[in-house]
């Protein structure tokens, strides 16, 4: 393999684990011990990204590093027959020849053998490619070459020959149910700068949707419910007291992995509700309502806890589109919605 070819094998094998799914799904590591095929054939990392777009649930060990399953590759110098060798650590290898029309179907076959190998869930796409490709498990038997048109043949009986064939890869059992998910829920206390003045404590309900599930995407939907409110606010003029009901929509197309059981999820949001203010222990007291529509950012972090069961943090920034005051008459200000307004989550969430 070129300096080249190591270079960007190595720069996949860093960031590849960074665009995978939700953090409770259980990943095989996988070492690609040999890889040898002639020029103009895809390298090594092209074999691991044509994995990686199959399924997550392959991490790719670094040099050095135990691993799961052990992989070797090696494509003939016509490239259009390949050999996949791979096995369990300490464990007699399987084996399979690959055969198809150019050396990238060759490596695109194998890597779709691997990634099923690994993942009985995997869904055949064929991205890019076309045209046929054979598998055929690895024989002791040489192929006999194809006789010439007018070659004439010696009638010579002979011996049926054995046949060596690997045994077929045993199915693996079913992963739990969490590996997929489409839907979780979860409650938890917040707190809200701009509901207010000052922090204002309260609490949200959300609800998160999966729209597709995908090695690069991850689309998601995010409905919150969110209650700010705090007792009496203490002014020079009198007390008030400020409670914010809003509704918040997000849309999250990424979910990245920090670390096994550990990612984060960053999300496009908008916020629409009410913000509504009380006199207290003054003249004439009343209350007086705001329209609240904010558009805004968060970033999510999903901390995985058991099976179904996880903590998520929420940080959310927003630009309320307007900036209304609230008052004593004559003109005594006790507060006026900022510029952009902060709020801060933690929650128990499930998923189901």
């Amino acid at each position: 393999m070129s300096a080249t070819g190591r270079l960007m094998l190595a720069l996949f094998l860093c960031l590849g684990p960074l665009f995978s799914r939700p953090a409770c799904a259980q990943q095989e590591t996988l070492s690609l011990t040999e890889y040898r095929a002639p020029e103009g054939c895809p390298p090594a990392w092209w074999f691991a990204w044509r994995i990686a777009l199959r399924t997550t649930r392959v991490a790719f060990a670094e040099r050095n590093q135990a691993a799961d399953t052990e992989v070797r590759v090696s494509v003939d110098e016509s490239g259009r027959q390949g050999l996949l060798e791979w096995g369990k650590a300490g464990s007699d290898a399987m084996s399979r020849r690959v055969s198809g029309s150019s050396c990238q179907e060759v490596v695109d076959g194998m890597a779709l053998i691997t990634a099923m190998a690994m993942d009985p869930s995997v869904t055949v796409h064929r991205l890019g490619t076309t045209g046929s490709t054979s598998f055929e498990p690895l024989s002791a038997e040489p192929v006999a070459p194809p006789a010439e048109p007018n070659a004439v043949r010696a009638r010579t009986p002979m011996a049926p020959k054995k046949r060596i064939v690997a045994p077929p890869l045993a199915p693996k059992q079913a992963r739990e149910p969490r590996d997929r998910t489409w839907a979780s829920v979860g409650l938890g206390p917040a707190l809200a700068y701009g509901a207010g003045p000052g922090f204002t404590p309260g609490f949200s309900l959300w609800f998160l949707g999966e729209l597709m599930q995908e090695p690069l995407w991850d689309l998601a939907a995010l409905l919150t419910l969110e209650v700010d409110s705090r007792g009496t606010i203490e002014v020079t003029e009198g007390s008030a007291r400020f409670v914010r009901v809003i509704g918040r929509v997000g849309g999250c197309p990424f979910r990245w992995e920090l670390a096994p059981g550990l990612g984060v999820r960053p999300c496009g949001v908008f916020e629409a509700g009410v913000l509504r203010g009380r006199g207290v222990d003054v003249a004439d007291h009343r209350a007086e309502s705001a329209t609240w529509l904010a558009p805004g950012l968060m970033l999510r972090t999903e901390a995985c806890l058991s099976r179904h069961f996880f903590l998520t943090l929420d940080g959310t920034g927003t630009i309320p589109l307007a900036h209304d005051r609230f008052l004593f008459s004559p003109d005594a200000e006790i507060f006026t919605i900022p510029t952009v307004a902060y709020a801060l989550s933690l929650s128990l969430g499930a998923s189901f």
